[in-house]
């Protein structure tokens, strides 16, 4: 945040009107705080409603970095076509306008990439989640209007990625 506001970033972001992806620390930037940082956290850039917390092991066998291969679960918008139910997204297909009601759960084979301590807790924002180790929900994917953000790498989530970067680059996400 420090080199966004030195560059005057933090003004400039928030009003862009195209289609903005942030993966990773780039999702986390769109919320409104983050527990890390100096005493009392960092002010983020405010376009979503959610606090970035740390992940809390539940025991000494699950580790923090959540690091690894996870599922995507509750797909939603355009940004996820092709992933999950074909059968569900085939019928999703002929009426995109209704899409973001569909719920969508992916397939063995739609599995991303993660390397984060901090996530952002499941709200309305949401439109994919994935689950920390000991089986509590997070948002891996945010939406708020032209604002899209993956908490997964999807530079490093192969085929999958692909996918989700072709989707944003090429359909229709207003």
């Amino acid at each position: 945040m420090r080199a966004l506001r030195a560059a005057g970033l933090d003004k400039l972001l928030p009003t862009l009107e195209q289609p903005f992806l942030g993966i990773c620390l780039g999702m986390q930037l769109l919320g409104r705080h983050s527990t890390e940082g100096p005493a009392g956290g960092t002010e983020l850039l405010g376009i979503l409603p959610f606090e970035v917390v740390r992940f809390t092991p539940p025991d000494a066998v699950h580790k923090v970095p959540h690091m690894g291969w996870n599922n995507l679960h509750d797909l939603q918008t355009p940004l996820f076509a092709g992933l999950g139910s074909q059968a569900a997204m085939a019928a999703s297909s002929s009426a995109p306008a209704q899409f973001s009601e569909v719920s969508l759960q992916a397939t063995a084979a739609d599995y991303v990439y993660f390397v984060h301590s901090y996530y952002a807790p499941v709200g309305s924002y949401t439109i994919a989640q994935a689950s920390y180790p000991d089986g509590a929900a997070f948002s891996a994917g945010v939406r708020y209007r032209n604002f899209y953000g993956v908490q997964f790498h999807v530079e490093k989530s192969g085929p999958v990625g692909e996918q989700i970067l072709h989707n944003f680059l090429s359909a229709d996400l207003s």
